[in-house]
């Protein structure tokens, strides 16, 4: 499906290498773009047929590789963080932390409520982006 939203098509589709790993469409979206740049950056004279340009499944491969080993070092990343807390507190807190790249929605997403995202993005966002701007004043007391 997201290969025909994309107007790209794969001819050996049902032999990608998919062992353990499962698909959303977030994740078959970064798949589509890691393996249409890959296979044009490699191709001299890319396929097409019909007005649809044709991924090879060798590109394809190769992507979801890249998200194995992206969420590979993402997990050992998070386990890592668990090793870092210093009591039982700290260990549930980062257990309750969601990883940026998890998150599916974005402010952009969310309709109206424009005062409460202005107010996250001033006292959480803001301040986590740009620390230096927050290192003095009443807050630090």
């Amino acid at each position: 499906q997201v290969l025909e939203d994309h107007g790209l098509s794969c001819e050996n589709l049902l032999h990608v290498k998919l062992e353990s790993i499962i698909l959303t469409k977030q994740r078959a979206e970064k798949v589509i773009g890691w393996a249409r740049s890959h296979y044009l950056s490699s191709a001299i004279n890319p396929s097409i047929k019909g007005d649809k340009l044709v991924i090879p499944r060798e590109s394809l491969d190769l992507a979801i590789e890249r998200l194995r080993e992206l969420e590979a070092s993402t997990k050992s990343l998070s386990e890592n963080m668990k090793m870092l807390a210093k009591d039982e507190f700290e260990r549930n807190f980062i257990s309750a932390v969601v990883p940026p790249h998890e998150i599916g929605v974005k402010f952009e997403d969310i309709g109206a409520l424009e005062d409460v995202k202005k107010t996250l993005d001033e006292l959480v966002t803001l301040p986590m982006r740009r620390p230096e701007l927050f290192s003095r004043g009443n807050l630090l007391r």
